[in-house]
């Protein structure tokens, strides 16, 4: 079987590339890699150095016209009214676009999404697309003849659209890899749905549904290829992780895991130092991660010239904290194995609303969920907060959600008593599943199996 696999971002090379998601059918099939070399999405990343088990790579640039139909026609679709949709949800998607383009805009957008002019605009731009054609990718297929398309993706960007428009005209199966946590419920593909979607779990599952409009039948519940190696690798190097940061082996460790968000890190951190200091907290061993491309939150540059009595910075990450942001503003892609060994190596995870929540309880660690409410520089926080992705996480019992740094205090000492308790630990572990599905065996085996499957015609 011949398979094109499109990728097109640096975060999604990191998640898919790096987790070898694909290593078994590079190794069973013909594979060929389609990337847009030297585009800012792909960051730092250069195709030819990435290990692909021998396939062969290819370079497809945006065709920029057509990308830019597909994105009006998606945000008029996002933003009108629908009935499957609250009007509160609704409200936050308009209030989000507005915070990155003109009041015009939106108001153009939302009169183009009324009912009777929406069927016109959509004759209008589905007119207009098909005079644009994305020549350099017609030539793809029509040289490379595939049985098969994949695209890893955070369901937006220079791919999405055209890789299933124009698998669907060549009648090829296209099969759709989710990359992150909020991705069915914010974005998706605008053209027809005759795709298959693969999502982390039963929360993913219920979003694409709800919100992407996708047949069940087309969901498919796989897990996360960047959290596979959670389960999966057995190494024993996590072992030696502790003697690393030269930790008392008796205390307690919390990783604060910073987010993009661009809330106070920093002060957070340095409420925590003091009590420790002042003993309203136990000894505790803390470290610090920030996150990968979230420049260490508001003020993120105070953490290059202070030192903290109890805060470790991660080791994989200090190169990251110490940069110059006005000068190299990259992201900091941080290999998955050194991840893992963290949280199987702290007790508790706080952080300000971030995916490395569901990771602490994939773990059984106690995860603290800090809501910077009282932050007004936070914006993105305030943008993002109340999502339906969020809220299943935060109505748990044994999520410790904290609505200001008021709170912090408190919220790591009841942390600290939960974490001695076998049973909430086995309970995490347990609810984690609810938003990434576990299997017996890894993500790379079954998508193997998968793609069989559905070339064969026996999932359709």
């Amino acid at each position: 079987m011949k398979i094109l696999i499109f990728i097109e971002t640096d975060v999604v090379v990191r998640h898919f590339i790096f987790s070898k998601a694909f290593e078994e059918i590079n190794k069973n099939h013909d594979v060929v890699y389609v990337f847009p070399d030297g585009d800012k999405r792909l960051g730092s990343i250069k195709s030819y150095e990435l290990d692909l088990d021998g396939c062969r790579r290819i370079r497809l640039n945006p065709c920029i016209e057509r990308l830019k139909l597909w994105r009006i026609r998606f945000f008029v679709e996002k933003l009108r009214d629908k009935k499957d949709v609250s009007q509160s949800l609704i409200k936050q998607w308009r209030k989000d676009f507005r915070s990155g383009n003109s009041l015009y805009a939106l108001i153009i957008y939302r009169f183009l999404g009324l009912p009777f002019i929406f069927k016109v605009f959509t004759k209008i731009v589905n007119f207009f697309i098909s005079r644009t054609p994305n020549i350099f990718m017609k030539e793809i297929l029509h040289r490379e003849k595939p049985d098969l398309l994949i695209h890893p993706s955070v369901l937006e960007g220079n791919y999405i659209d055209d890789v299933i428009f124009y698998g669907n005209q060549f009648k090829k199966p296209v099969i759709v890899i989710m990359n992150s946590w909020d991705n069915p419920l914010t974005k998706r593909s605008v053209v027809n749905k005759d795709y298959f979607l693969l999502v982390w779990g039963k929360q993913t599952e219920n979003h694409a549904i709800q919100y992407m409009g996708l047949r069940k039948e087309k969901v498919i519940k796989f897990g996360s290829a960047q959290f596979d190696i959670y389960n999966f690798d057995k190494s024993n190097k996590s072992k030696y992780f502790k003697n690393q940061y030269k930790f008392d082996l008796n205390t307690k460790t919390l990783l604060y895991a910073g987010s993009s968000k661009n809330s106070d890190e920093f002060s957070h951190l340095l409420l925590i130092d003091n009590a420790i200091n002042s003993g309203l907290l136990p000894k505790i061993n803390i470290i610090y991660r920030p996150h990968p491309w979230g420049k260490c939150g508001y003020k993120g540059e105070r953490f290059k010239h202070y030192k903290f009595d109890n805060v470790i910075y991660d080791l994989k990450m200090k190169d990251y904290i110490f940069r110059d942001f006005n000068k190299d503003n990259s992201k900091y892609l941080p290999d998955l194995e050194s991840t893992k060994y963290l949280l199987d190596n702290v007790d508790m995870v706080i952080s300000p609303l971030s995916t490395i929540l569901l990771e602490a309880m994939i773990f059984g660690k106690v995860p603290l969920c800090l809501m910077t409410e009282d932050e007004d520089q936070a914006e993105h926080f305030h943008m993002v907060k109340r999502s339906p992705h969020f809220s299943e996480i935060l109505a748990n019992k044994n999520v410790i959600v904290l609505n200001s740094k008021d709170g912090l205090i408190n919220g790591i000492k009841k942390a600290h008593e939960k974490s001695n308790i076998e049973e909430i630990k086995l309970k995490l572990k347990k609810q984690s599943e609810f938003f990434i599905s576990k299997f017996s065996k890894p993500f790379n085996i079954r998508l193997l199996k998968l793609v069989q499957e559905i070339y064969l015609g026996k999932i359709y």
